[in-house]
This record gives C-alpha cells, structure tokens and sequence, in this order.
C-alpha cells in the first residue's frame, strides 16, 4: 500500500480474521486433549475401564462447539463483504461528479482495511478527477468560443448552427464562409466518440476547413482535399469524420451539396421538400485516395437548407430527411431538438450531432 501512496485510516487498528479462527483452533484442540486426558486419568486412579465410546463423544462434543464459532465468525465475515458489495454497487449506479463518496469502516477485520483502502483510493481520485473535469470545461470554453452558435444574418440569408450536445466537450462542428467568388459556403460535421479525442480531431477539422475554404469552390473537391490531409494527420484508429458541406451560389441561385458519411441535406420549399444525396463517399481519413461528389439543387425564395450530421459509428436512421422536413417550420433550436431526440433519444443514446438551417427569407439586392 506504500508504494501506492496509500495508508491505512487514520486511529483505526485493524487485526486479522485468522486471529480468532486460529484462537478458536487451539481452544477447540486444547480443550479435547484435556478433557480426554481427565477422563483418561480418572479412570486409571478408579481403576475403571476406559471406553472409547466416551472419548469419542469428547472429540465429538468439542468438534461441533469449534465448527459452530468457525460457522459464526466466517458469516460474520460474509455479512461484511455483502455490505462492502452493496455499497460498491450503489456507488457503480451513481452520476457522474456523486461517485467518490466514502463507505463507512464497519469492521476491525480485512473487509474493514479493504474499505480504508477503497475509501484512500476514492480520494486520490477525486483529485485526480478534479483536474481532469477543469481541463474538460477549459476544453468546452475553447470549443464553445470555436463555434459559433450566434444566428448569422447574410443579405437574405438567415444561417443558424448547433451541436447536439452543446454542454458537453464533443466532436460536433459546423461553420460557415464566403467564398472568394462571394457565395455561402456551409458544413456541419460530426466526429465519432465523444470527450477530449472527439474534440481535438474536432478542431484539427475545423482549422483545416477553414484555411481552405475561401479558396474552394467545390464541395467535393473541398472534401476531397481535406481527406487527404487528415488521412496523413490521424492513424487508421483514430476517430473518424462525416461532413457534408453546402456550396450557395447566390448568383445562379443554386446549391451544391457534397458530404462524407452519414450526413442528411433538406431542401424544403413550401410543400416540397429535396433530398440531397451525393455520392456518399466514406467518412474522413478512413480511405485516404477517396473521391467525393456533388449534387446540384435549385434554390427559390423562401426556401430553407437543413443539415444533419451524424456520427461516422452510429445506427442508420430511416427516414431522417423526412422527420427532418417535417419540422421545418418550427424556429431553428425547436427544430434540432426534436430531430435530436427522435434520432437519440428512444434508445437512451445520445450521439453527438451538428445541425445547419439556411433560410432565404427574402429577395437578394441586385
């Protein structure tokens, strides 16, 4: 336990239970061979005949008093480890930032040194647990700041974006650029896994994106480039990415649409709703030499693109674009709950996901 850094409770004295077993042993033989000794004895003073049949009662008689305090003693011990069990399980049970209480020491014995062990463990890390849950918030600040969820009014478009799980550090992204010819360009995307790995390939992505989305003006080339270069970044484990990106040609009025993985595009106008459906190329990094396609869609007033992302892992969801369509109505944020908990929330999964609307809410200026 020392070299661990762990000590025992603090004015706590803890003894073995194989004191009182080998206690019980001795007493149990000791008390056999004398009694047997006394009768022996008595009966040679008295010039009595001995009769086995009594010394085998004394073994007898002293065997089961010895197996009763054994008995007792080992359920004792047994009732000890059922507790420490039960405890362990309500502890397993607990949420996240609730598992590090202390179980009380009741027992002088093994199982009591084995809760002052747990319980010195428990406390080394909550420490340790401490640091890490400041370095995820720090983590969460930074990737908060990364994205931006403020809804984006461009000329007559209305552009909202939002993670799925926006309290929590995750691999959910989205963006949005103008091109160096002038037009939109939209991307939400998803990295499979959550936590600290998730977040970091997430920013990597999201960098990339960035420093290369200005000079593109294809969707699939874009996606194609930007494959290659997380293929040389990430190894054949890492997390892998879906993306799909929107090209709005404000000019033509029209959109071009390319996506790696699961990713959903809606284009809804009035009654109608387009499925977007590209080639569907792998997710990123997963074959590094992989070509990606576009699709083309017209675009009208009034119209509204949706984006859904889901992880690269995750379960197909039939019919996504129609739920997705069937909300379109609602404000933005109403909007990507229900599709989350649709898609998440039945089974009790809840994958992280990136949502993109593009509304055109009016006619362009000239």
């Amino acid at each position: 336990m020392r070299q661990l850094g762990i000590t025992r409770a603090e004015g706590y004295r803890f003894t073995s239970i194989a004191k009182p077993m080998a206690l019980t042993f001795v007493i149990t033989l000791g008390y056999a061979a004398l009694r047997s000794l006394w009768y022996v004895l008595n009966s040679i003073l008295g010039g009595r005949s001995l009769h086995m049949t009594v010394v085998f009662a004394i073994a007898i008689v002293s065997f089961a008093a010895g197996l009763t305090v054994f008995t007792l003693l080992s359920r004792f011990y047994l009732l000890d480890l059922q507790r420490i069990i039960g405890r362990f399980r309500t502890l397993a049970n607990r949420k996240r930032n609730a598992e590090f209480v202390r179980i009380p020491i009741v027992s002088r014995y093994e199982t009591g040194e084995l809760v002052s062990v747990f319980n010195a463990l428990q406390g080394r890390y909550e420490k340790e647990y401490e640091q890490w849950n400041k370095d995820l918030k720090l983590a969460l600040s930074v990737q908060q700041k990364l994205l931006n969820t403020d809804t984006l009014e461009d000329g007559a478009w209305q552009i909202s974006a939002a993670r799925a799980l926006s309290a929590e550090v995750g691999g959910g992204l989205f963006d949005i650029a103008r091109t160096e010819q002038g037009n939109l360009l939209v991307m939400a995307g998803t990295v499979n896994g959550n936590g600290m790995p998730a977040a970091l390939v997430m920013s990597a992505v999201l960098t990339l994106f960035r420093a290369h989305a200005r000079e593109s003006a294809e969707p699939a080339r874009l996606l194609t480039s930007l494959n290659r270069k997380l293929s040389e970044m990430l190894g054949k484990d890492d997390p892998k990415v879906c993306m799909g990106i929107g090209l709005i040609n404000t000019r033509e009025n029209a959109l071009a649409f390319a996506s790696a993985g699961a990713v959903q595009a809606v284009v809804v106008h009035g009654g109608l709703r387009q499925s977007l459906r590209s080639a569907g190329g792998p997710p990123l990094s997963e074959v590094p030499d992989a070509e990606y396609t576009e699709s083309i869609a017209p675009l009208a007033k009034g119209c509204r693109l949706l984006l859904c992302s889901l992880p690269p892992d995750y379960r197909h969801v039939p019919d996504l674009a129609a739920r997705m369509a069937a909300h379109a109505d609602r404000p933005f944020h109403q909007w990507q709950r229900l599709i989350a908990l649709e898609v998440g929330g039945r089974g009790g999964d809840n994958p992280d996901m990136a949502f993109l609307s593009a509304h055109w809410r009016e006619e362009r200026s000239a």
